[in-house]
């Protein structure tokens, strides 16, 4: 019977007209599709066009600036899709700042919940008009969420209108609307938050896609790709030091690009199916058909973006552990192979602080984590090493103010540390460049203001 229904959906499926690179086509669709993952990623490309939306505050931080930005955050997750061996291809139909609210600016959810319910006054006119098979706005917001997009495929049943059929997108062609955070976010998020859109979920550990198998995959304390849940595959989450790394890729069993192990599981397995890749396959040419007006060529990449592989390969090996503070864990520590390089902080009293580690190549540490004890403004407000690199931070006490560096020995290169300048909340960040932190230094009320000492 099930793979009578297969055949059933695949006689549906298998003739539509797609949107390629020249035009449009009347074609029948690879059976892979329906009986198989198509990681080639050498096939008909399947371009979506996106209308971009942005917000204020957005234009202001980039001053001038965004276009730049948003071609590379399309040209970054096209890169995802083509090493993930997928055929889709996004580009920009239209750019447009939308103004919104301050206190709906900053906060992705109340953006997300404007869009849906079409508040800005343009909705679906402007898809029409320029051709927006999806709707991406990118905001301010790196607190609150990175990213939100509509759970396509976990939305059956809940909303009037919506198909309860595996597969079917078209019911979803109204909520092709995501919020994509900058600020601290990286930039695998709009490949994550489309990859939603196409009805691809987390994790089978947490949520639904509109297949069974549209979903992240992980190996146990060793990787995720781009769509799961850290804490998913965290051994003693969040007290192991075991924090799998992510992957910017999407699950797909035909690839052997994840730490020597294939990227995902069949889609025939009933319980762990994990393939997104060609889930997405047959969603995507569908919405690559929701408005007809599209641009003759995907975009160019602009010269301030990355344009070979090398160059993106290189400013991908960062991430953030994202922000803590007295509260909660009261800790934030690198994944294994990378190394704090710059600290944020927010708040009064600079209480809130997120860590960016970032990966660098030659670099010889030990194994083992050792704690330079806690520090604050009185007494010796510092802590540094020629022989450490710091992977982590640990504070306790009123406004985040006695500090801990977590440490690992590194093979001393030569060269003298310097400090960096004092920062704090109102700075928002301090940087140590291509370089390292291998110590801090506080001062003010509540260990407020901060200097990195950076080995080069």
């Amino acid at each position: 019977m099930w793979l009578l229904i297969l055949l059933q959906q695949a006689n549906v499926a298998f003739r539509r007209r797609i949107k390629t690179s020249s035009g449009y086509l009347t074609r029948y669709l690879p059976i892979l599709l329906i009986f198989g993952s198509t990681a080639s990623g050498a096939g008909e490309k399947i371009y979506i066009d996106l209308l971009v939306y942005y917000t204020n505050e957005v234009r202001d931080e980039y001053r001038g600036g965004i276009d730049n930005k948003i071609d590379h955050l399309v040209n970054t997750t096209n890169k995802i899709h083509s090493d993930s061996g997928s055929d889709i291809r996004f580009r920009v139909a239209h750019t447009q700042l939308v103004s919104l609210p301050r206190k709906v600016s900053l906060n992705s959810g109340q953006v997300l919940n404007y869009l849906l319910e079409q508040k800005t006054g343009d909705g679906e006119l402007n898809r029409q008009k320029y051709g927006g098979d999806m709707v991406v706005i990118l905001t301010a917001d790196d607190k609150t969420s990175c990213g939100l997009a509509p759970p396509v495929g976990t939305l059956k049943g809940t909303l009037r209108g919506i198909s309860t059929v595996p597969g079917d997108i078209t019911s979803y062609k109204h909520y092709m609307y995501t919020a994509v955070g900058l600020g601290s976010c990286e930039d695998y998020v709009m490949a994550h938050e489309t990859g939603h859109l196409l009805g691809v979920a987390h994790s089978r550990k947490s949520d639904k896609g509109i297949y069974p198998h549209a979903t992240g995959h992980g190996s146990w304390g060793k990787f995720i790709t781009v769509l799961e849940y850290l804490h998913n595959w965290w051994p003693n989450f969040p007290n192991s030091n075991l924090v799998p790394r992510r992957l910017w890729l999407f699950s797909n069993p035909g690839i052997y690009k994840c730490d020597g192990e294939p990227c995902g599981v069949s889609q025939y397995d009933p319980v762990n199916g994990a393939d997104a890749v060609s889930a997405m396959a047959s969603t995507a040419r569908v919405v690559a058909d929701f408005y007809s007006s599209a641009p003759a060529t995907p975009i160019a990449p602009r010269p301030s973006a990355p344009t070979t592989t090398e160059e993106v390969t290189k400013s991908h090996i960062y991430e953030y552990t994202g922000w803590f503070s007295e509260e909660g864990s009261a800790r934030k520590m690198c994944p294994d192979g990378y190394f704090v390089t710059e600290i944020k902080c927010s708040g009064r009293y600079c209480d809130n602080k997120n860590l960016k580690c970032s990966k660098i190549p030659g670099m010889f540490v030990g194994d083992a984590t050792q704690s330079s004890g806690y520090f604050s403004e009185e007494g010796t407000n510092y802590y540094k090493h020629d022989g450490k690199v710091v992977v982590g931070i640990r504070c306790k006490g009123r406004y985040c103010d006695n500090l801990s560096l977590i440490l690992r020995d590194v093979l001393d290169t030569g060269g003298n540390g310097t400090w960096t300048k004092s920062f704090s909340e109102e700075q928002g960040y301090g940087s140590c460049g291509n370089g390292y932190v291998a110590g801090v230094r506080c001062s003010g009320r509540y260990c407020d203001n901060l200097r990195l000492y950076c080995k080069p």
